[in-house]
Formats: structure tokens, sequence, C-alpha cells
């Protein structure tokens, strides 16, 4: 009885033991999963602007609020992301391939956008100056205000985007 009752007590740590590594291993697994999937959405979401601001004629308007729907009341333009910046922390070449946000912030050719509500970042882009440069804004601007004219820089698919006075 005694040698049942002794077994019987040793149980429950030993499941502990072997459910404490795997529950580890599933949260570590879902964390970088829903990492991967935001800093993936990041890149893609930076290509599909490219590709609208692409699509759109030179001297046509453009208005951030109809690309980027989420709840938002204002964006802060930043011409040109410094060393040491902090950015959304993504692992694996899963935002930027290796080594391309270090030289684009090296050559002042990395600029972001940044979204608050309510006093809170609610997204955060950053952008190739070669490929998207905004005309030296650097300003807080309102969905209305945020309102820009496509033009074309002379080399390649960059463009460049002047804000429209009064968001007119």
């Amino acid at each position: 009885m005694a040698l049942i009752r002794d077994a019987l007590s040793v149980l429950p740590a030993k499941p502990a033991v072997l459910a404490a590594p795997v529950i580890v291993v599933v949260v570590l697994g879902l964390y970088y999963w829903d990492l991967r999937d935001k800093c993936v959405d990041i890149r893609n979401t930076r290509q599909l602007l490219h590709d609208r601001l692409r699509s759109l004629e030179t001297g046509d308007s453009f208005r951030l609020a109809d690309f980027f729907e989420f709840d938002w009341n204002q964006v802060r333009i930043v011409a040109r992301v410094e060393a040491g910046t902090i950015s959304d922390e993504c692992l694996l070449d899963w935002n930027w391939p290796a080594g391309e946000r270090e030289s684009l912030i090296e050559a002042g050719q990395l600029s972001a956008l940044v979204f608050g509500h309510r006093g809170r970042v609610v997204g955060y882009y950053e952008l190739r100056r070669d490929l998207i440069a905004f005309d030296e804004i650097e300003t807080q601007l309102t969905p209305d205000s945020a309102r820009f004219r496509v033009g074309r820089a002379s080399a390649g698919d960059a463009i460049s985007l002047s804000a429209i006075p009064g968001g007119g």
C-alpha cells in the first residue's frame, strides 16, 4: 500500500516536468508566429503602398486615409530615420532583407509614417525614400489634411509626394 501511495505522490510532478517545456514552446511559438505575421504585413503594406502610388498619374492627389484604413487621428511623417531608432522588432528578414534597413539609414534614405490615435502609436511604417519620398514634410497631419500630390522622380519607380496646402 505504501508503495502505491508513494508512486501516486510522485505522479503530479512528472506531468508538470513534461508539460512545462511543451507549454513554453507553444507560448513562444504563438508569440513569434504573431510577430512574424505583423512584420510580413508591414513589408506587404509597404509594397502595396508603392504599387498604389505607381498606379496613379503625375498630378493626381492621394489621401493617406484612403489607403491606411485603420483608426488613426494623426500621422507624423519622419523624413529621415536616424541610426538607433527603434522600429518594430522583426527577426529573420521578415520586414527588411538582412542589412537593408541599416544601409538605408546610413544613406539617409529611410523615412517613416507614425500613426497615432488618442496619444498612442497605432501604426509604424518605414519607407525607402528612394522609392517613396515625402517632400520634407515634418509635421503632424490629420486624416483630412494628409493629402498629397503625386509626382515622379527622374529615375525608375521613385514617387514624390508633395503636401496639398490645406489638405484640399
